[in-house]
Parts: structure tokens; C-alpha cells; sequence
């Protein structure tokens, strides 16, 4: 049969090619065009890390290592974490705080919404949401950088179709969007102060 796996004299190992460009080279030819009609993606063109537990919360991860003029190693990863319900796991982007010790930087959690600065979602549950404890932490900042008379924006839109990619016109009084201001009632932070709409 045809050859399958070669390792260089330069140690770079090709899976799937002759000559591997990098330490590990997984090659396949697919013509395959459809990201979502597939249980495991990497049956189609790509590799796969997974851990066999059958226990909540498991998790598999790759893991990249480098070192600074110090030598102090550090390490950034990129976890899947099992939920007990459904097919979606939590994806933790991750950072080495310390001997021993990771953060979660970003987080998706099963129901897709995308977590920065918190590990569960707020009692809005709102799908992108920014968490923290002063005022970096906790701020978005949009810089355009241009050398014409244009900012920054923040576009709130709304359509009558309920397909996205899709539009329908909207209609008189419909509210385009708005911005609301809450604060913490001691139960829940959904207690509407004021809003601009």
C-alpha cells in the first residue's frame, strides 16, 4: 500500500504526506464543504484529542508551552469541557496564572453565549457578555484608527423577518434598539434604572 505516516531526519512527523512542513503535519484531501452536517469534524479533514470519561465535567485540551528570558514556563490552552445535558460542551480559552493554577479567559458555554471575565452567565443571560471587577476589566473600548474625519460606531439594528439574512422593512413605532442602564436589586441584576431608546 501507499505510505501513510513518515517521520523526517529533521523529526517533523506528516500524517497523511510525504513531507511534513512543521513537528506534526496531519494531511487529508477533502472536498467536503459542509461545517455543520457532521457529528465529529475531524472525520473529514483534521485530528482529534478526546478523553473516554463518562464523568461530568471531564475535559480534553491542547495545551502550547513557551518559556521567557527567565525561563519561567507558560502555558495558554484550549479546553473542551463535558456538560450533563445535551451535545455542546463549554469551550475555555485559558491562561497559567501561576504554579499550578489556569484561568479562564473566554469562555462558550453549551448554550453558545460567549463569557469574558466570568464563568457562568449573568441573570440576563445575554449572548456576548463582559464581567469584571474595575473599570479595564469591566469596559469595552472601540479605537478606529483613520486619517479621514469617521469614529467608532455601535450599530443596533432591527428587521421584521424572523429568518437572519433575511429582511422584511420594519414598521412605525417598532423600537430599533436601546440601551438599557440596571443595577443590583440584592437578588438579580435585571432591575431597569434607566434606558435610551
Amino acid at each position: 500500500g501507499s505510505e501513510a505516516i513518515r517521520i523526517t531526519s529533521d523529526r517533523d512527523l506528516g500524517v497523511g504526506m510525504g513531507s511534513p512542513w512543521a513537528r506534526l503535519v496531519v494531511h487529508e484531501t477533502s472536498t467536503n464543504t459542509d461545517l455543520t452536517a457532521h457529528n465529529y469534524l475531524a472525520s473529514q479533514s483534521g485530528m482529534s484529542i478526546e478523553n473516554g470519561s463518562t464523568t461530568d465535567g471531564c475535559f480534553s485540551a491542547y495545551t502550547a508551552r513557551v518559556k521567557n528570558n527567565a525561563g519561567t514556563q507558560q502555558s495558554g490552552s484550549l479546553a473542551f469541557k463535558s456538560v450533563n445535558s445535551a451535545y455542546s460542551p463549554e469551550i475555555h480559552l485559558t491562561q497559567r496564572t501561576g504554579s499550578g493554577t489556569q484561568a479562564t479567559r473566554i469562555k462558550i458555554d453549551s448554550s453558545g453565549r460567549l463569557l469574558i471575565g466570568h464563568s457562568q452567565t449573568t441573570s440576563k443571560d445575554r449572548q456576548i457578555q463582559l464581567v469584571g471587577t474595575d473599570a479595564d476589566s469591566s469596559a469595552y473600548m472601540a479605537l478606529r484608527h483613520s486619517a479621514d474625519a469617521n469614529g467608532s460606531r455601535i450599530d443596533l439594528c432591527k428587521s421584521r423577518n424572523a429568518t437572519p439574512g433575511s429582511n422584511t422593512i420594519v414598521q412605525e413605532d417598532d423600537v430599533l434598539g436601546s440601551i438599557d442602564f440596571l443595577g443590583d436589586d440584592g437578588t438579580d441584576v435585571q432591575s431597569v434604572g434607566a434606558s435610551i431608546i
